[in-house]
């Protein structure tokens, strides 16, 4: 209950009691004596009740609907979080493939899977932005390898700076599972 709420409650307590010495002292000497005054002391004490009343419960629901705002923000960080583990792993599963598709020198179908990993990262940097740019980075060095792997031949010899591209799937590796920790944490604990 906030403070306006219970200063309010000792006020119109105060008041109560007031009218209520009142009412014994004067043993009903002093109540109105025509119907018109004694409607217009009862709706006074009705209005009383009815301003107590109202003052709960406004704090009610003004405690309620900070509840509610905590879980709503509770819900949407715990969503995000499940949005951007499922982008991590998509993307493990594509760097994966794309090491296959590496090894068995089907460029073409690697290209593809290089421009779907470009879009995972930049999907990965839109659901955490400003955590650090190495998303964008990766996003763009993936694509840039995607479009050199286009101009491959299937089953045929290609040749491309492989210590380049080990440092760029090296590098890439180690962010994904790096980001990967706290999840992997939390799933073990469940």
């Amino acid at each position: 209950m906030s403070r306006f709420a219970k200063v309010s409650l000792v006020i119109a307590a105060v008041l109560l009691l007031g009218w209520a010495t009142w009412l014994s002292v004067f043993r009903y000497e002093c109540l109105p004596d025509t119907l018109v005054e004694r409607v217009g002391f009862i709706a006074s004490v009705a209005t009383l009740i009815a301003l107590i009343y109202t003052v709960i419960q406004v704090s009610g629901t003004k405690a309620l609907a900070r509840a509610t705002k905590d879980a709503a923000d509770k819900a949407v960080l715990e969503m995000r979080g499940n949005e951007y583990r499922h982008a991590l792993l998509r993307a493990v599963g594509l760097l994966s493939e794309i090491r296959t598709h590496l090894l068995y020198r089907t460029w073409r179908i690697a290209a593809l899977r290089l421009h779907d990993l470009a879009d995972q990262c930049l999907n990965l940097a839109r659901i955490r932005p400003g955590v650090d740019d190495q998303w964008q980075h990766f996003a763009k060095a993936v694509q840039w390898w995607g479009s050199q792997f286009e101009h491959g031949q299937n089953n045929r010899a290609f040749e491309y700076d492989s210590d380049k591209w080990r440092e760029l799937d090296q590098g890439l590796w180690e962010k994904l599972n790096r980001e990967s920790q706290p999840f992997a944490w939390s799933e073990n604990q469940e």
